[in-house]
């Protein structure tokens, strides 16, 4: 075991980690203790993993969080990313180390999740870039590592600048971060580059360019797009080193938060700190017992002031009033909510003499149909035309609605985890194919290493069309829309959803 500090917070890394057995949901502490020694552990309760240790191990400091639990609680990272390894920057050069001297060089961090744990074989590291870069390929070989996650300012000690704006090239969020921090030897290589390879007869001329490296607060991303696309910066890219990393890990995911900005902003540092402490296997037994004591007493209490002081005839039991559950959409596959919206319903789309489909509206709850006439009618002839006559329809000046019910499940936790990148590359493809228009609000709080990310799709071609064509692959839709333009002849279709 080791002691790293952060900021005077002592941290302990190399921990004895253990899951609890198949078809258990917890460890036998008392037995564990007895048979290993440990008498200190904490808990990850988001993976559902115990890690121990003995506490002279820590060498009588009085506060002491588990380094691994920290990481993973400060992330937001959940239980669905297993064999995976978080790598961040620990400490920059001038910080005091454990010794209160001042550092000469940077410190570099990671944690490895292996089988729904942390990897018992240096699952918890510190160390300078160049050891940390190889014990991470170390890992990725020996073990199936599933994903890598790089802060915004690490993925330049893994990638050349020319391999990090071209993975990120989908992302404008990542590649604003990206050039916003720039090292040294990366400004120097896209400085030389520009100058060197970017003729002033180019569409945006090289001092424009340049001030793409030099202007880090207002970055042209059209400009920077225009220079990722290059032939020049494509054969730069062909001529850096293999991407052995990406051969063995199939998920690098660059993040576009710095290492301070997810783990060691101060106020954050604080809470996750005292939320990771390492306690003493004594002290929850005694805790425990209090917990069984107390509930003993209050329901003695309990029963002593119900028997002293309640007349059993005379008593008025008021049953509790149950609050109403009130069922709301979830976001579902693509496939079963668009055949539940829209297969069946081809009629409507078709000549429906004095009538017209002019909205549709879905979810997984069910859908509304609106249609208009262009005549004077009544509910029977609108009950006629949808073939229901009961409360599923409504009928008021010229105005029809027919309302279908459904209830389809939200997609469960364990379909198959794609990069959000690959997902966003693809979305992007789709705009430039079909012209159809994506927005995705940003939202605010707190940073975490997957956010879920909402989305707009506004198409005039059609939602079976879009799923044809893979464009909805690997997405959550929680809505359907459609309107009509009148004056066009066309539809007009708004898709939401998540990933």
């Amino acid at each position: 075991m080791k002691l790293v500090k952060k900021s005077g917070l002592i941290f302990a890394t190399g921990m004895f980690w253990q899951i609890p057995d198949e078809g258990k949901r917890s460890i036998n502490i008392s037995k564990l203790t007895k048979d290993t020694k440990n008498n200190m552990f904490c808990n990850i309760k988001v993976i559902n993993t115990w890690g121990f240790c003995r506490k002279e191990e820590l060498n009588k400091v009085k506060k002491v969080a588990s380094f691994g639990k920290y990481i993973i609680e400060a992330s937001g990272l959940s239980n669905e990313y297993s064999n995976s390894i978080i790598c961040f920057k620990f400490k920059n050069a001038g910080e005091f180390d454990e010794d209160g001297k001042p550092l000469e060089y940077d410190l570099y961090g990671y944690i490895v999740l292996l089988n729904g744990t942390i990897c018992p074989d240096e699952g918890e590291y510190v160390a300078k870039i160049d050891m940390v870069r190889t014990s991470i390929y170390e890992k990725a070989s020996k073990h199936d590592i599933e994903t890598l996650y790089l802060p915004v300012e690490v993925s330049g000690q893994f990638f050349d600048i020319f391999e990090i704006l071209d993975d990120a090239y989908s992302n404008e969020k990542l590649l604003t971060d990206i050039m916003s921090n720039l090292t040294k030897i990366q400004h120097t290589e896209l400085s030389e580059f520009i100058k060197q390879s970017v003729p002033n007869s180019a569409q945006v001329h090289s001092n424009e360019f340049m001030a793409l490296i030099d202007n880090r607060i207002d970055i042209n991303i059209s400009h920077l797009r225009q220079l990722i696309k290059m032939p020049l910066f494509e054969n730069k890219l062909r001529s850096t080193k293999e991407k052995n990393l990406k051969y063995l890990i199939p998920n690098i995911l660059i993040l576009s938060y710095t290492s301070d900005e997810i783990f060691w902003q101060q106020d954050k540092l604080n809470k996750y700190f005292n939320k990771c402490l390492i306690e003493s296997t004594s002290a929850r037994k005694i805790k425990n017992f209090k917990r069984v004591v107390a509930t003993i007493i209050l329901s003695a209490l309990g029963y002593v002031v119900y028997t002293t002081y309640l007349d059993e005839d005379k008593a008025i039991i008021h049953k509790p009033i149950q609050k109403a559950i009130i069922p709301h959409a979830v976001p579902s596959d693509p496939e079963h909510l668009i055949v539940a919206c829209l297969a069946g319903n081809d009629k409507y789309f078709n000549d429906l003499g004095n009538w017209s489909l002019v909205s549709i509206k879905c979810d997984s709850l069910g859908a509304i149909y609106t249609f208009n006439s262009n005549t004077d009618t009544t509910i029977n002839d609108f009950a006629n035309l949808i073939g229901k006559n009961d409360n599923s329809i409504k009928f008021s000046n010229k105005v029809g609605t027919y309302t279908e019910k459904f209830n389809i499940p939200s997609l469960s936790k364990s379909q198959l985890i794609v990069p959000k990148e690959t997902i966003l590359n693809n979305l992007q493809k789709a705009v430039i194919e079909y012209g159809i228009k994506i927005s995705t609000p940003q939202s605010g709080g707190q940073k975490k290493l997957n956010p879920i990310i909402k989305f707009t799709i506004i198409s005039k071609q059609s939602p079976i069309f879009l799923y044809k064509h893979h464009i909805l692959d690997n997405l959550k839709i929680s809505e359907i829309g459609m309107s009509i333009d009148t004056r066009a002849g066309f539809y007009n279709w708004t898709i939401k959803g998540e990933f």
